[in-house]
């Protein structure tokens, strides 16, 4: 008797997380990682004007509205230098620069233990470069893909990992008063983050 007992316990409590998995409309991921940045103009003789690599600190937050798919939106940030890039003498400080990320668009999930993530959005990449008495923004858009997977370590909490592009032109007349040829940049984001699910 007791083992019926015991099993139907177990049947019940699995059913329990599996239902709430299932009934879970709403995450909120904090994530902490690394940016790379691409060139942001480029010059003669391999010169390249960029952002350092730098932390970045990311929150996203999505709803589910069917199945496997959810409206997500979120924020990043990353406090960074503004260097020129010299074939031979590598990164040259210039002046402080802030990058502030919003995005948002479709998430897909997948279930189980071990689920990828993918998410589709558009945003607006906005840069600030400080120095001294000059102050100088610039804002772009770029086009988010982001690529990973979440492993779940308890009901409704997961690790997640992302590796994540903003793809984008940037505008240098507005940032550095010289116009300079438009150029797509790729800006690479690697996080890793919970997961709580609603």
């Amino acid at each position: 008797m007791r083992p019926r007992i015991a099993f139907a316990v177990l049947a019940l409590t699995a059913f329990g997380t599996q239902a709430r998995a299932q009934s879970a409309r709403v995450e909120i991921v904090p994530t902490a990682g690394w940016l790379f940045p691409g060139d942001l103009a480029r010059g003669p003789l391999g010169s390249a004007l960029r952002a350092a690599h730098a932390p970045l600190l990311a929150g996203t937050a999505a709803v589910r509205i069917a199945g496997p798919v959810s409206l997500w939106g979120g924020v990043s940030f990353a406090d960074s230098e503004l260097e020129l890039g010299l074939p031979l003498a590598g990164g040259v400080p210039l002046t402080d620069t802030r990058l502030i990320v919003l995005d948002a668009g479709i998430q897909l999930r997948g279930h189980g233990p071990a689920a990828p993530v993918l998410q589709l959005g558009l945003g607006s990449m906005h840069y600030r470069f400080a120095t001294g008495l000059v102050d100088v923004r610039a804002d772009n858009v770029v086009v988010s893909v982001a690529a990973g997977m979440d492993l779940a370590i308890a009901p409704g909490l997961a690790l997640r990992f992302l590796a994540r592009d903003w793809v984008g032109r940037f505008d240098s007349s507005d940032a550095i008063i010289v116009d300079l040829p438009a150029r797509s940049a790729h800006n690479l984001a690697l996080s890793a983050g919970l997961r709580l699910a609603l």
